[in-house]
C-alpha cells in the first residue's frame, strides 16, 4: 500500500512540476511580447539613420510650413 501512495505521490509531484513549468515559460514568453520593442533596439541591426516622417517630408519641410502658418496667424493680428 505504500509504494501506491508513492506512485500518486511521485506522479502529482511531477504535475505539479510540469505546471509551473509551462507557467513561468508563458511568463516568460509574454514578457518578451510586452517589451519585444526593447529586445530589437538591443538585438537590432546598425541601421539608425534619420527616418522621415509618415508622409515621407523630410523635418526641415514640416518646420517651413508651421513656421508660414504662424506668420499668416501673425498677419491677421
Amino acid at each position: 500500500m505504500a509504494r501506491v501512495r508513492r506512485r500518486k505521490r511521485g506522479r502529482l509531484g511531477l504535475l505539479v512540476l510540469a505546471a509551473i513549468v509551462l507557467m513561468l515559460a508563458g511568463s516568460f514568453a509574454l514578457l518578451v511580447w510586452l517589451y519585444r520593442g526593447d529586445v530589437e533596439g538591443i538585438f537590432g541591426t546598425k541601421n539608425r539613420g534619420l527616418s522621415l516622417p509618415d508622409n515621407g517630408k523630410p523635418a526641415q519641410e514640416i518646420f517651413d510650413e508651421e513656421r508660414k502658418q504662424l506668420e499668416d496667424i501673425l498677419k491677421r493680428k
